[in-house]
């Protein structure tokens, strides 16, 4: 029997791999087209743009390449590992369902279903809080956002006019202008990042407590004999 349950464990990791492979080669490959759609169609949306729409400060040359060049490809992860990790949660939450009732104590089992909605809640806050799944609408919020911006502006700026400024020897000055928006940006980071470790630190502690204590309640029903019963 023993021998029996090792290979259906084989097994299982052999499917499991396979079917890894397969979900990261055609979602991989699904956000690949889907970007060169979005960046070829919006390519094609801006050679069409009157040339005053490029005296904006919003819509330089180094803010539209940023954009073609990084939010664009937010798409992909949107569709290739966002998409995913749903899929692989829907169906580890079926399996689990299945497995509790099935073959489990139908009392650790509601026990467990009712701490399913507040260990979610609690790594969904933990996870926007590391890594925000709505990246545009976060980014919409976030003063990081133009500072990007700005940035990308001013490296766009001086590549496509260094002679000029190499004419009026104005290397320093857009340094120092560079140097005070990634200082900004800085400030920016160092304060998401204490913010998302706290996140995290108080949504696993809640997690595993609660793992703690569904564990606890199942070892301690077999004691008062009830278990099964």
């Amino acid at each position: 029997e023993g021998v029996l349950w090792g290979l259906i464990f084989i097994a299982v990791g052999l499917g499991q791999h396979a079917f890894e492979f397969i979900s990261a080669t055609t979602l991989g490959i699904t956000g690949e087209h889907l970007t060169t759609a979005l960046r070829t169609t919006l390519m094609a949306k801006l050679l069409r743009m009157e040339v005053g729409y490029f005296d904006y400060e919003a819509n330089t040359m180094g803010a539209l390449t940023e954009f073609l060049g990084a939010r664009v490809a937010l798409v992909q992860g949107l569709v290739g590992e966002q998409l995913g990790a749903i899929t692989k949660f829907l169906f580890l939450i079926g399996t689990m369902l299945f497995t509790m009732f099935y073959w489990g104590d139908w009392r650790v089992a509601l026990v467990t279903l009712g701490c399913l909605p507040i260990m979610g809640v609690t790594m969904g806050i933990a996870m926007q809080a590391a890594m925000p799944m709505d990246q545009a609408k976060q980014a919409s919020k976030d003063n990081d956002n133009e500072v990007k911006k700005s940035a990308g502006a001013v490296i766009g700026e001086v590549v496509l006019g260094i002679r000029t400024v190499a004419s009026f020897n104005a290397e320093v000055k857009f340094y120092e202008d560079y140097c005070k928006q990634m200082d900004k940006l800085l400030a920016v980071g160092k304060r998401k990042a204490v913010q998302a470790g706290v996140g995290l630190f108080l949504a696993f502690a809640i997690v595993y407590s609660m793992m703690g204590a569904q564990i606890f309640y199942g070892l301690w029903l077999p004691s008062g004999g009830g278990l099964g019963a």
